[in-house]
Formats: structure tokens, C-alpha cells, sequence
């Protein structure tokens, strides 16, 4: 766990930055821009919209650049693997991003950073980071409601004494029923799941009534991250869609 004690160095704002966002002409164009990108079938378009948007916000002089280690030497005593915005940026940029799983992974970092080095609850660091993690994955499940999963087709199995045209009917419309039952699903998440479930040979009908949540460990040194379950409607929770 992070010692009891005060950073050497607090973080402080850009005042050009500062300066720069009083002119709310160039930044509502550029939301506009955003909110274009939100919407577009490229899914990294997408993520690179949501980044902007989380730029755009205010307090975001806490993780737009690299902590200098020389104002703040003990930072990767506590932080092993730090990000920032503007590294996102050029990794986003020069499509060093497998997919929108591994961006979402970097931009949780920020903040799970954040919060654990400036672990106070009432530091403005801490507070920020917990606001901008809360609006990233409302930003993030745009990303994923946008996507269209392509369901595999059902598997054709020959079937005595039943005609090849009966059989393909057959499967429409047992496809059609399997779509019309996942479309009930309006968590991405559990859509996927109930994707992977269809893929599996199994029915979305399964995951009904099924949610997620996000939760950040308060304790122990591994406080700040962040997990996110599925939950039954008995109240079970699940980590993987594997489990």
C-alpha cells in the first residue's frame, strides 16, 4: 500500500491552457468535430473522439503530459506503468492500438494513476480522476453501442427425412428468434455476452435480465483499479464472459 504521506509535489495547471479554453469558440468546434467522430462506423474514429472529448474537459491539465520525475521523484515508486494524454494521443494517432479494448485500457490507467498516487479523497487530483474515469466509460459504452457484432450464421445439420429448404427455413427462423431475443439485451456488455453464448450453440435467452457494473478497490495495494463484473438477477457476479 502507498505510504501515509504528501506527494513531494503537487501537480499544477497550465494557465496558457487555462487562458486558451476562456475562448469557447474554437472548443465547441471542436466537441462538434468529437461528437462527428462518436458516431462513425470506424471504431477507433470513435475512440478518438471519446479522447478528445475527455480533453475538452475541464481539470484535464492533471493528465495531459507526463509527470516530470524531477518534480515529482517517488511518482515511480508508486506507479510502474504510467500514461497520460498526450502519449494516447500519439499511440491512437500512429495506430498503435490493437483494438478499442487496449485504448480503453490506457485511458483507465490515467486515472487509476491518479487516484492511487494522490490517494486523498479530498485531493483535486483524486476527485478529478474519479469524475473523468465516471464520464470515460459512459463515453466508452458509446463506442461499443455504435458497434454492429455480425452474429455467426447457425450451424446446418443434415436432418433424416427433413427436406434441405425445410431445414434452411428452419434455421431462419430460429436465427431471426435468436436476434430478436439479444436486441432485448441494451448493455453492450451483455450483449456480447449474449454473442458469445450464440456462438457457443447456447441462447442469448440466458443472459435475461443480466447487468454490469464497474467497481474501484478502495484497499490494499492494488487500490484505485478497477473491475468489472457481470451480475446475475440472482445477484451472483461473474468477471469473465468465459466464467
Amino acid at each position: 500500500a502507498r505510504p501515509a504521506k504528501k506527494p513531494v509535489v503537487d501537480y499544477f495547471f497550465d494557465e496558457d491552457e487555462e487562458k486558451a479554453r476562456n475562448n469557447r469558440g474554437p472548443i465547441r468546434k471542436q466537441q462538434k468535430e468529437a461528437e462527428a467522430q462518436l458516431t462513425s462506423e470506424d471504431q477507433m474514429v470513435r475512440c478518438s473522439g471519446a479522447l478528445t472529448m475527455l480533453m475538452l474537459r475541464d481539470q484535464v491539465g492533471w493528465f495531459r503530459y507526463p509527470v516530470d520525475p524531477e518534480e515529482v521523484p517517488d511518482y515511480r515508486e508508486h506507479i510502474s506503468m504510467p500514461m497520460d494524454f498526450s502519449t494516447l494521443r500519439r499511440k491512437l494517432d500512429h495506430g498503435e492500438y490493437a483494438d478499442h479494448n487496449a485504448f480503453a485500457e490506457d485511458v483507465r490507467r490515467v486515472y487509476v494513476n491518479a487516484v492511487k498516487y494522490n490517494w486523498k479523497p479530498d485531493h483535486q487530483c483524486h476527485i478529478a480522476a474519479k469524475d473523468g474515469l465516471s464520464e470515460f466509460e459512459s463515453l466508452f459504452q458509446r463506442i461499443l453501442t455504435v458497434e454492429s457484432t455480425p452474429m455467426p450464421p447457425p450451424q446446418s445439420r443434415k436432418r433424416y427425412g427433413v427436406s434441405s429448404a425445410a431445414s434452411e427455413d428452419g434455421g431462419k427462423k430460429a436465427r431471426n428468434k435468436q436476434l430478436d431475443s439479444n436486441s432485448q439485451h441494451s448493455d453492450p456488455r451483455v450483449r456480447a455476452l449474449a454473442d458469445y453464448l450464440y456462438s457457443l450453440g447456447g441462447s442469448a435467452d440466458l443472459v435475461d435480465g443480466w447487468y454490469t457494473k464497474t467497481e474501484v478497490r478502495k484497499e490494499g495495494s492494488t487500490a484505485g483499479t478497477c473491475d468489472t463484473y457481470f451480475f446475475a438477477p440472482s445477484g451472483k457476479r461473474f468477471r469473465s464472459k468465459a466464467e
